[in-house]
């Protein structure tokens, strides 16, 4: 769970206390192209001072081609800050004992580590939980370490600095920037889908805290392609109904979990056509 307000507060803040109120530079990248921000603090908010997105070279991410993305777009700042990768980050959910948060990281490191899909090189970390009953259904990130450790040594060679980094939620960041003033009835659930090519992302937010999250295997590339093609309207009705299939299951498992009604709003957003046609 978290405070969307407390979050944005705390992010500003960390990001001050990391940079001693200077430009940070933020990156972000798969296995496409890279994108890198530079911001500076300004009335507590924050002002883009560079911005680029370049596509790799073909060999990939190198010291030399960071190197010359820094001359080439001015930035002032080589302290960065890193969201991670989608390749080196792996999500899982599992059902576990309602223990102490200290119990429970140990009790998911031990059960991870004792699975035998090779997770015990990966790092652990609990995203947040959700009471089931007398049980815990516990999100976690498994973050591959050695390939993280190839990616951050390019980076060092590039000469820069690491100074943060941390987990992708693209849709609780597209939903807060839409939602900057939060909302007049904070008593009032709403529901969030972030739509992207290969994945769904919804999440459910009451009172500013994000009390469901789930990501969707359920991406608009077919959906899409048939938009802009020639097919029939019915392979779009099937493409629709496939997620919307998913969405209602995800609302279901929220209803028994919580015992909440579910929201009445809906907001869609990520890529554009899609949502457009989702909406309607």
């Amino acid at each position: 769970m978290m405070n969307l307000k407390k979050m944005n507060k705390l992010s500003l803040s960390r990001i001050g206390g990391i940079f001693h109120s200077r430009n940070a530079v933020a990156l972000d990248w798969d296995h496409q192209s890279l994108a890198a921000v530079e911001v500076a603090d300004r009335n507590n908010g924050a002002e883009i001072i560079h911005f680029t997105i370049r596509a790799f070279p073909a060999d990939g991410m190198n010291a030399a081609w960071l190197k010359a993305i820094w001359q080439q777009e001015h930035f002032s700042e080589h302290r960065v800050i890193c969201c991670l990768p989608p390749a080196l980050v792996e999500y899982k959910s599992l059902v576990m004992p309602d223990l102490p948060l200290a119990q429970l990281e140990e009790a998911v490191k031990i059960e991870m580590d004792s699975g035998s899909s090779g997770h015990s090189t990966s790092l652990v970390k609990i995203i947040d939980w959700q009471k089931q009953y007398q049980m815990l259904l516990v999100n976690i990130a498994l973050v591959k370490l050695e390939l993280l450790a190839k990616e951050f040594q390019v980076l060092k060679q590039a000469g820069l600095e690491i100074e943060w980094t941390g987990f992708r939620y693209q849709g609780l960041q597209n939903f807060i920037n839409f939602n900057r003033n939060f909302w007049d009835d904070t008593t009032t659930s709403t529901i969030y889908l972030d739509i992207d090519k290969d994945a769904t992302e919804l999440g459910i937010v009451k009172n500013e805290v994000m009390v469901y999250r789930r990501e969707i295997g359920w991406g608009c590339s077919a959906l899409l392609n048939n938009l802009r093609g020639n097919n029939s309207q019915a392979i779009i009705s099937s493409e629709i109904t496939d997620l919307i299939e998913e969405v209602r299951l995800s609302l279901a498992a929220y209803k028994a979990d919580t015992k909440d009604e579910i929201p009445l709003k809906i907001e869609a957003f990520g890529k554009i056509e899609a949502a457009s046609t989702i909406r309607d």
